[in-house]
């Protein structure tokens, strides 16, 4: 980090790779820890996930004062056979910035005065309880070494206090059931009551009605709720829908209207193009579909590409051309029939360079984040035609329910795949095959723990397979007024939010 910060001088503790991501730690003459979670796009760094931490040495009941305290903290104990020593570690709540010198100095600093303040209270409240806090720049060399001679601090540091979503203990919502997951901050009643619900009661939900622009803000929430919880959110975006979330919001005022006491935060949002990064693969995507969408349907022609992709290795059209040419003519398989095959094909790679020459990383596309937040992995859409969408989002669709497979069956959400103009892809009454396959991925993959959130104006614009499915309903009324049906509970009505991150503006 070639940054100059506020409060400094920083002094690097650790750089180096943990987990896939490389991590920078940093301590100042004050006690403060600062960890930044890089992340890179060809090799350069977009953006960190960053958090601040205070440490202490503690003498007295520290287990006894932290289980008073209404905020996440870390307790660190150390003993030989000689001694025992406490440390006490006051975390600031992780966010995604831009790596840029301005807005990382800009929210380091605001982490700063905020771990302040809290270091000032939690002084003043430990001294009515049997402990003693004294900041580790304070204390002598001994106990500062410790705390930072122990190896198992770097990873501690890197993901403590935010455990992966796995690692959540189960809720208990109203029905009685057991759910996973975090909470789902919806918003206020019109009684100025908090609503929050499991994350997992929304898995399979459609959101209806109100605007584009009304519909896309619970969509943000419903994302964040994801985001919050350490889930990975594959998000379809058509139109630059959902850019903001990497920004935290400068709203505090109205969020604290809304009774939410969580700290404005921005995510790790990262952009796959078409085609540089998504691909339609041959070997993922329905044949028979892919043969409908390019005008073949079950013609001669058809049948013989669907043998060429099952049989063969092919990893693009112009693959399929050269196998075409050299394969064997015989009974319908005539040279015109062969001739139609390299022109249909070569015709479509000119309409689509790219577009059909390799594979998705479906491990990039949907991962979690190292500190306990969840990546949105926005799939940009904009600027291509109706059949590259559904050949995209199809093909995407089934490769994250082969990835989630082989992980096996989960009854917890691990991802969430959201359409936010479903109608686009899932229409009703619509026989293509591809739009089959979609459905059918889509309803599969709740199996594996990845749910589906879809965006349209009617319901009933879509596939009738879906709305069967689907258990969570956001029916928007007006403005941030929105209905909620969750399955085998009563409706009711909620004010929705604003969003922790930068959200569309509803005007």
């Amino acid at each position: 980090m070639n940054f100059k910060l506020s409060d400094g001088p920083w002094k690097q503790l650790f750089k180096g790779l943990f987990e896939e991501y490389e991590v920078e730690i940093y301590i100042n003459p004050e006690s403060l820890v600062l960890v930044s979670i890089l992340e890179k796009e060809a090799g350069k760094i977009k953006g960190a996930v960053i958090e601040l931490y205070k440490v202490f040495h503690a003498v007295g009941d520290l287990h006894g004062f932290i289980e008073t305290l209404p905020r996440e903290v870390i307790a660190v104990t150390k003993h030989d056979e000689k001694e025992t020593t406490q440390f006490f570690i006051l975390g600031s709540k992780p966010n995604y910035v831009e790596y840029s010198e301005e807005k990382f100095q800009d929210e380091v600093d605001s982490m700063t005065k905020r771990i302040k303040v809290s270091t000032k209270m939690l002084l003043d409240v430990s001294k009515a309880y049997d402990l003693q806090l004294r900041e580790l720049h304070e204390c002598d060399e001994r106990t500062k070494q410790a705390f930072f001679s122990q190896p198992l601090m770097v990873p501690f540091l890197s993901t403590a206090a935010h455990p992966p979503a796995a690692a959540i203990p189960a809720a208990v919502p109203a029905t009685g059931k057991a759910v996973s997951f975090g909470e789902l901050i919806l918003g206020i009643t019109k009684d100025g009551t908090a609503v929050k619900e499991p994350l997992a009661l929304f898995g399979s939900t459609i959101v209806s009605g109100g605007s584009e622009k009304e519909r896309r803000h619970a969509l943000h929430l419903l994302i964040e709720g994801a985001l919050l919880s350490n889930l990975a959110a594959v998000v379809v975006d058509w139109s630059a829908m959902f850019e903001g979330l990497s920004n935290r919001t400068s709203n505090v005022a109205e969020l604290k209207k809304y009774k939410v006491e969580i700290e404005p935060i921005g995510f790790p949002v990262k952009d796959f193009h078409i085609p540089q990064q998504i691909k339609v693969d041959l070997n993922l995507v329905n044949k028979k579909g892919l043969m409908e969408i390019l005008g073949l349907g079950e013609s001669i022609a058809a049948k013989e590409i669907q043998k060429i992709i099952e049989e063969t290795e092919v990893k693009s059209l112009l693959d399929v051309v050269k196998v075409a040419k050299e394969r064997k003519l015989g009974g319908d398989f005539n040279e015109f029939q062969r001739n139609r095959v390299v022109r249909v094909l070569k015709l479509m790679d000119l309409r689509y360079p790219e577009l059909f020459d390799g594979e998705n990383d479906i491990k990039e596309i949907s991962k979690g984040w190292l500190k306990g937040l969840g990546m949105a992995g926005l799939i940009r859409l904009e600027g291509h035609d109706e059949r590259v969408s559904l050949m995209v989002v199809s093909c995407l669709l089934k490769g994250i329910l082969e990835y989630y497979k082989k992980q096996g069956p989960s009854k917890q959400l691990r991802s969430l795949f959201v359409l936010p103009e479903a109608k686009r892809v899932v229409p009703r009454n619509e026989d293509n095959e591809l739009i089959k396959a979609l459905v059918k991925d889509l309803n599969e993959m709740k199996q594996y723990g990845v749910g589906f959130v879809l965006g349209c104006k009617n319901e009933i614009d879509l596939a009738e397979g879906i709305l069967k499915e689907s258990e969570a309903k956001i029916s928007i009324v007006k403005g941030n007024d929105a209905g909620i049906q969750l399955k085998g509970r009563k409706n009711y009505r909620v004010l929705l939010r604003p969003g922790l991150s930068e959200c569309t503006d509803l005007q």
